[in-house]
């Protein structure tokens, strides 16, 4: 009796702590399920003119074309090209010619699996009529005669294998890499981009993945065959003019301000906190020449002269350094 006596006191002991800490357990998963991502907003000054990379010459398409698409490289922190769809990359003696091999187990957005045909295609619209950025990619070889008409295929774009693709160009030219680590070299998959309604909500391959997108906003999501860490579950661009921009940090409803050229003085920054890095992008400063001041090159020359762009960068942009040339240092 004693015995069982005991044993029963230590069950009824036993339930009594394991009843709370299974009651415990089930509200912190609950509370876990309930608990949704906080997504990353980002202030834009525009919206996107157009999601296709061969028609890319604003910087908003730009920047969103590095979320969603991936190149076969792409640039590191410090502007170096490092490996990106293709895991490594030789070049020949000569400098003409060179041969990429992709990574193993990439796919698109819809987890359909990317192979050097995909690699060829994308490369291959960048030569067409209707392309913008032609004049970056007509080093390859055969680039102007399939431009023009005269060839069916670019010749200097070959598959080697399912995950080997082979670029060879008319002559060395060692910035081609800076190319295509750059936002229009991206990859589509072949046997979607050519429908007339694949870019209102395009598929890619980069860390993020388009959910929604109009005017005022573009709602992505973190891609999951993404071969890297991406930072962030879900990512906001809203489109704001500068002072919406601001305003909007304001009331804590925008955390980043980066695509807007701010100074470390700006009244914002005394609510917020400013967080400073090197960025690696060139100014220009346009003449419009089909007003009919600047349309005479001597006009715009001689303006262009008597500009002081020194004093003109150090009151605008006093962090920045003067340009020497179209790329930036480093």
């Amino acid at each position: 009796m004693c015995s069982n006596y005991f044993f029963k006191n230590q069950r009824e002991k036993m339930y009594q702590f394991v009843l709370p800490f299974i009651l415990l357990l089930n509200v912190s998963i609950g509370a876990a399920l309930l608990r949704k991502p906080i997504p990353y907003v980002k202030a834009i000054y525009s919206a996107p003119l157009t999601y296709d990379p061969s028609l890319m010459n604003d910087t908003a398409s730009l920047q969103v074309s590095e979320l969603i698409y991936e190149g076969l490289v792409r640039f590191n922190d410090t502007y170096q090209v490092i490996p990106g769809l293709a895991r490594n990359w030789e070049t020949s003696k000569d400098g003409k010619t060179l041969t990429f091999i992709l990574r193993d187990k990439i796919f698109f957005h819809d987890g359909s699996e990317i192979n050097s045909s995909d690699v060829v295609y994308s490369l291959s619209r960048n030569l067409t009529s209707a392309s913008l950025v032609s004049k970056f990619y007509d080093v390859i070889e055969g680039a102007n005669e399939y431009l023009n008409g005269k060839y069916k295929t670019v010749t200097g774009l070959k598959v080697l294998s399912n995950k080997k693709i082979e670029i060879t160009l008319t002559r060395p030219y060692s910035q081609f890499l800076y190319i295509l680590a750059g936002s229009t070299a991206k990859v589509l998959p072949a046997k979607l981009a050519s429908s007339e309604s694949f870019f209102k909500k395009p598929i890619g391959s980069g860390p993020f993945q388009i959910i929604s997108m109009d005017q005022n906003e573009i709602k992505l999501s973190r891609n999951t065959y993404y071969y890297a860490p991406v930072a962030s579950d879900e990512l906001i661009l809203k489109i704001y003019d500068e002072e919406a921009a601001k305003n909007a940090a304001k009331n804590g409803d925008v955390y980043d301000l980066s695509s807007y050229p701010l100074q470390h003085d700006d009244k914002i920054f005394q609510l917020n906190t400013a967080i400073n890095s090197n960025v690696s992008e060139t100014w220009i400063i346009g003449l419009n020449t089909k007003s009919p001041v600047f349309k005479d090159i001597e006009q715009r020359r001689l303006f262009i002269k008597n500009i002081d762009r020194e004093k003109f960068r150090k009151t605008f942009y006093p962090k920045s350094s003067a340009a020497t040339n179209i790329i930036p240092k480093g």
